[in-house]
This record gives C-alpha cells, sequence and structure tokens, in this order.
C-alpha cells in the first residue's frame, strides 16, 4: 500500500464561498462525510484565506453531510494582527446549516517546541496488523486509511481500559494539518469497541491543536477514553510521529446510540 493519489478534498474558491464536492472517499462506510475531513477542510480553508500556518481548529457537527452533497464553506474573521488571525467558518449544505468551526491561525515560533510526554514503546507498522471497521464499503474513507494495531484491539467486557495504540496513514497525498486532523478522528472507533451496546457512535464536537510539525510517512495515535454517561462519551488522542515528536492532540465529545 503506497501513497499514490491525490488528496479527495478538493476546495473550489468562488467569489463568496468554497464548495467541497462530497465524494465516498470523504465519507464513512455509512455514507456520511468524515468528521477529519470536515476538520481538515475548515483548517486547511482558513490557513489559505488568512495565509498563515493553522494552529488549532475546533468544529461543532450540526447536521450530518451524506455523500453526494455540495458542503459551501463561508469565512469570517473575528479578529486579526501582523501574526495571527482567529477566524470562523461555517458549513451549509444548501440554506442548511451543518458545521461550524473556530480556527486560529498564527505564524510558527521561532524555538524549538518543548513536550513533557513521551511517545509509547510499540512495534513497528509493518508488524501490526489492521484495525477493524463496521462498515468497510469500497469507495469509502477506508481505502485510503492505513491504520494498524499497534496495542491489542479492545472489545466491550474484555476489562479493558478505553485505551487503543495505533499506527496511521493516509494514502493519498495532502497537508499535514489535513493528514493529522483525519487520523485523529478515532475516538468514536474506541468508543463502538470499548462500551457495551452501542450501535452508532456521531460526533458532536471536535478539535485539534497542531504543533507545527510535518508529519513522517507513519503516525502514532495514542486515543483514550476520558468519561462517558448513557448518552455522551468523551476521549482525546495525542499524535506521535515515527521520530517521536508530538504533531497534534485531539479531542472529540461522542454522541452514543444503544
Amino acid at each position: 500500500m503506497t501513497i499514490t493519489e491525490g488528496s479527495p478534498l478538493v476546495l473550489r474558491w468562488l467569489e463568496d464561498r468554497v464548495d467541497v464536492e462530497v465524494g465516498g472517499r470523504l465519507c464513512a462506510g455509512d455514507g456520511v462525510l468524515f468528521g477529519g475531513w470536515a476538520l481538515a477542510a475548515a483548517a486547511e480553508v482558513a490557513a489559505r484565506y488568512a495565509g498563515r500556518p493553522v494552529r488549532s481548529v475546533s468544529l461543532d457537527f450540526l447536521e450530518p453531510v451524506m455523500i453526494g452533497q455540495t458542503l459551501s464553506l463561508t469565512i469570517d474573521v473575528l479578529s486579526a494582527s501582523a501574526r495571527a488571525a482567529h477566524l470562523r467558518v461555517a458549513g451549509h449544505v444548501g440554506r442548511r446549516p451543518v458545521l461550524a468551526a473556530l480556527v486560529f491561525v498564527a505564524e510558527d515560533g521561532e524555538q524549538v517546541g518543548r513536550r513533557w510526554d513521551s511517545m509509547p514503546s510499540v512495534p513497528r507498522p509493518a508488524a501490526c496488523p489492521q484495525r477493524t471497521y463496521r462498515f468497510n464499503i469500497a469507495g469509502s474513507i477506508s481505502e485510503i486509511l492505513d491504520v494498524r494495531l499497534a496495542s491489542p484491539e479492545p472489545t466491550p467486557g474484555d476489562d479493558h481500559d478505553g485505551h487503543v495504540l495505533l499506527w496511521g496513514r493516509l494514502l493519498v497525498a495532502g497537508p499535514t494539518p489535513a493528514v493529522v486532523a483525519v487520523l485523529a478522528d478515532h475516538v468514536a472507533y474506541l468508543v463502538v469497541r470499548s462500551i457495551a451496546s452501542i450501535e452508532r457512535a456521531s460526533t458532536v464536537t471536535a478539535s485539534v491543536h497542531f504543533t507545527g510539525r510535518e508529519c513522517t510517512e507513519w503516525t502514532l495515535l495514542d486515543v483514550r477514553l476520558r468519561w462517558a454517561d448513557d448518552r455522551y462519551c468523551a476521549g482525546g488522542v495525542t499524535l506521535w510521529d515515527q521520530e517521536g515528536r508530538i504533531l497534534g492532540l485531539g479531542e472529540q465529545l461522542i454522541r452514543t446510540a444503544r
């Protein structure tokens, strides 16, 4: 499996908006726009509009966006200085609001970043089996995601602690923030494999903070659940490159259905 194709996220810049045609590879197996691609779209639009790297994006999912629909994004500048800006990106399908994002863009720092955590010790990607998919449909995002289990895959009832380590890469080219945003969207995956009787898990809100590091071929995802009740679950992910440097930090609030 090698990276041979361009990104399925194609932005069409118009006078008053940016349009995204939602094709199959932007969607999960159920035909809904994959949350990581929605985050990636908001981040990429804001970064290009402001001409600065994206450092943080937080997105609310108001309604699902389906395969075959056109997602229209509009940008408002909330505040701006010489080095940074806060922007709002709104997503619509026709006149129906579907996404609302806040994006912070800023010039990179001049000093090498500091970190307090250490990358977990795990087997190399080649030694790790593939993760499973509940909806592994031809033509969906699973065709361009290569995600492998660096720790055992949890199942409800195995007394697992709501934690999994994954090696991940996209099999299409794309800017680092987009790759990080897509790979970070693995909390819902962990929810349905850690909590019994969950039939569906959908993202309500998601955020990713970027360190500005460039991706290596593989990214290690340290995914953890934080808390859950009978309707919602919160979790997060730390993303590491192959050299042990942090690429990003993600958080998600998941709505569950039993």
